[in-house]
């Protein structure tokens, strides 16, 4: 039912620019006349969430000074870490943390009260080995997943991969993650179909 809506919709707005494949799309989704005929669509204010956006706006300013501390430490993203730390006059909403915490790649969302309204951020930037594996394992899965996009694999093959080294307690999920049934140590690191 969204995708009919947004494609009906968008498809009345394209229709100045793009009026045949917009008609098309419009009538093939419902079977009305034409979307030339059509009113303009007209914004449904009840459905504005303004706490949900000024929630969101917040994120993304605590997610722009994170990136730039991490930036400023020479921590890739792909790195992950333990905690971070914001300072705002209200705490964000639970939901909200973790789209946070997923955005940062962080383990732990921890907030202070404070009386400025721009966001204060303190990045955890110790990295233990246990983080540091995980990283390493996140860069194995990016080139297994990379390696089998050029050989043209599909989600349902199975692969061997051969890889110099791993970390061995990530294991698990970077197979899990690659859809490989195995790894093993080798000369040249390689993606297998089996």
């Amino acid at each position: 039912k969204t995708l009919w809506l947004v494609l009906t919709q968008y498809s009345r707005v394209l229709a100045p620019f793009i009026p045949f494949i917009s008609e098309h799309i419009y009538r093939n989704l419902t079977g009305e006349e034409s979307v030339h005929l059509t009113q303009w669509p007209e914004v449904d204010e009840s459905l504005i969430d303004n706490p949900l956006e000024e929630g969101m706006g917040k994120v993304m300013k605590i997610a722009e000074v994170a990136h730039a501390k991490r930036k400023e430490a020479g921590i890739r993203l792909r790195q992950p870490l333990a905690s971070v730390l914001y300072k705002l006059p209200e705490k964000l909403d639970e939901e909200l943390e973790k789209i946070l915490a997923e955005e940062l790649n962080v383990k732990k969302i921890e907030y202070q009260k404070s009386s400025s309204p721009e966001p204060e951020v303190a990045l955890d930037t110790e990295i233990t080995q246990e983080l540091k594996e995980e990283g390493e394992a996140r860069d194995l899965v990016r080139q297994i997943q990379q390696l089998r996009k050029e050989q043209g694999l599909t989600l349902s093959d199975k692969t061997k991969v051969v890889a110099l080294s791993w970390p061995a307690s990530f294991q698990e999920q970077i197979l899990k993650s690659t859809a490989s049934v195995s790894i093993e140590k080798g000369p040249e690191f390689r993606v297998l179909k089996v």
